[in-house]
């Protein structure tokens, strides 16, 4: 199978950067010939070129109807580019580039897969979902958002995102110390972390109210914060929520190396406000053997499932995260099984290699579709011919 896939960036941002680098390069270690356009250079380049057949930098994949005669004309390199890989198929990797999706389809005569990763932000899903073969989501949730949307069901196919074990290792007492020293952390404190953006929609602030309500000496306990934003709407709400900070706070950049930042924690927060596509901070914690106090909102719920249900909490509902965290405070002591029944459910469910299996079969599924399609056509013609 040859494919044309796309990043925006190959700087790694946040999890679809992470997801997408991943996945491509195993199917591209099960023999299928891979192709990926970018627009943006970063540091998983290298990594791209060592896997895939070519990699093509593009101006743009963006198109907006209001600024469409100057996008139409952005679009062209990277339409062009994907025609001359001649693939069977496109796999998209954002619905909002959906514009250059359709034209890369069309000028390839190939089918065209969508990764849907994110809520719908535009109209007009009926006629997409007719002009695309298949459409792949991070979770249910995700899949019956975007059917609601217009997307036909039998065309959408739910596919959890899954993680390297050796990327996320297992973090024990003596990796909690060194990550701590590293960080500026007291050694034996209790560290509830939350990794991620400061905007509006993670609830950062129920998390601080939660805090606050807990009452903990500093000596005891920190509050571990990653993941700020320098410029734009996400800064103005990060200045908001810093101006009334409780004790015992302690704020670090967002930062490429997570691994130190959960090692750190004993246990981590998602306090999300809307429907979160996925998680993917929930396996990650989970991975390296700690639990998560996460909101009953979005793919979340998919992903907490039996023992971990128990750390779900209503969205916004900071007494709730304050009374988990109490509980919480003394795991280790408590139940020292908990860190590896954690990685085990992480390992089991959310694997690098079964996310590839379903992306694979997805993708597989439109080619040999698309063939036999081709071959039943054939068929039509040679008969009416004889006639």
């Amino acid at each position: 199978m040859r494919y044309v896939v796309n990043a925006v960036t190959m700087a790694p941002i946040g999890g679809v950067e992470m997801s997408t680098t991943q996945v491509n390069r195993r199917l591209a270690e099960r023999g299928h010939e891979v192709h990926a356009l970018y627009r943006d250079p970063g540091v998983l380049l290298p990594e791209w070129q060592s896997f895939a057949r070519s990699v093509v930098r593009v101006p743009s994949f963006d198109w907006h109807r209001d600024r469409a005669a100057r996008e139409l004309w952005q679009l062209r390199p990277a339409v062009q580019a994907a025609r001359a890989a001649r693939p069977d198929v496109i796999y998209l990797n954002r619905v909002e580039q959906i514009g250059w999706g359709l034209a890369a389809a069309g000028a390839s005569r190939a089918s065209l897969v969508v990764h849907l990763r994110n809520q719908p932000s535009f109209p007009g899903m009926k006629v997409v979902s007719r002009m695309t073969a298949r459409f792949i989501a991070v979770s249910e949730c995700m899949r019956r958002i975007w059917i609601d949307s217009g997307v036909e069901p039998d065309k959408i196919t739910t596919v959890h995102n899954g993680i390297l074990a050796e990327d996320y290792p297992v973090g024990g007492l003596a990796e909690r110390a060194a990550a701590r020293a590293e960080l500026g952390l007291p050694r034996d404190a209790f560290i509830p972390l939350y990794l991620g953006r400061v905007a509006p929609e993670k609830g950062v602030p129920t998390l601080l109210q939660a805090w606050r309500r807990l009452g903990w000496s500093t000596d005891d306990a920190r509050l571990l914060l990653v993941g700020t934003e320098s410029s734009g709407p996400e800064y103005e709400h990060l200045l908001e929520v810093r101006r009334d900070e409780p004790a015992g706070l302690h704020w670090l950049p967002k930062r490429r190396d997570v691994i130190t930042a959960l090692h750190a924690a004993d246990v981590v927060v998602l306090p999300a406000l809307w429907e979160e596509p996925f998680g993917r901070v929930v396996i990650e914690a989970m991975a390296t053997g700690r639990p998560i106090v996460a909101s009953r909102v979005g793919g979340i719920p998919e992903i907490m499932t039996g023992e971990a249900a128990q750390w779900l909490v209503e969205p916004g509902d900071a007494d709730a995260i304050a009374a988990q965290l109490a509980a919480l405070r003394d795991w280790r002591r408590d139940d020292p099984g908990l860190a590896d029944r954690c990685v085990q459910h992480v390992r089991r469910e959310f694997s690098l290699d079964r996310t590839a299996d379903g992306v694979e079969s997805v993708l597989q599924d439109v080619v040999h579709s698309r063939r036999r399609a081709g071959r039943a056509g054939g068929r039509q013609l040679a008969g009416a011919t004889a006639k």
